[in-house]
């Protein structure tokens, strides 16, 4: 799982993310990563409300988790339709997965895809003209 803020200012973009073998993604898996996003957010940014910019995976579009995000005074938006060539998420997923495949014969842990999957985040310039 992988979630990025993005901002203007270079010292408020942070990121999250989540690695594990063996099974894929679910309601706990994703609610939880949400639920430690937002306490972060109340505790980094006091105040300031955010935009969730996520897909249709049935695990985005759960009440449980849209309710999180509206009761912290956030707001969401659900993209349209999957399409490969278009939009923040895709180009962050393509950035991410074709600069690990780089590194593919060297990550042998967990931790191993977790530093580098940060230090490409990193270096993703911002999505602003």
């Amino acid at each position: 799982l992988l979630a990025i803020c993005g901002d203007d200012n270079p010292q408020n973009r942070v990121h999250w993310s989540e690695s594990w073998t063996g099974e894929v993604t679910n309601l706990f898996r994703f609610y939880n990563l949400m639920t430690k996003i937002l306490d972060d957010l109340r505790a980094r940014f006091p105040g300031r409300s955010f935009c969730f910019t996520m897909d249709n995976l049935n695990v985005h579009t759960n009440p449980m988790v849209v309710n999180a995000i509206l009761n912290d005074g956030h707001k969401f938006v659900f993209r349209a339709a999957y399409y490969a060539i278009d939009g923040v998420i895709e180009y962050t997923f393509n950035t991410q997965q074709t600069s690990l495949m780089v590194f593919y014969n060297k990550l042998e842990h967990l931790d191993d895809l977790a530093n580098r999957s940060d230090q490409i985040i990193n270096k993703i310039a911002s999505f602003r003209p």
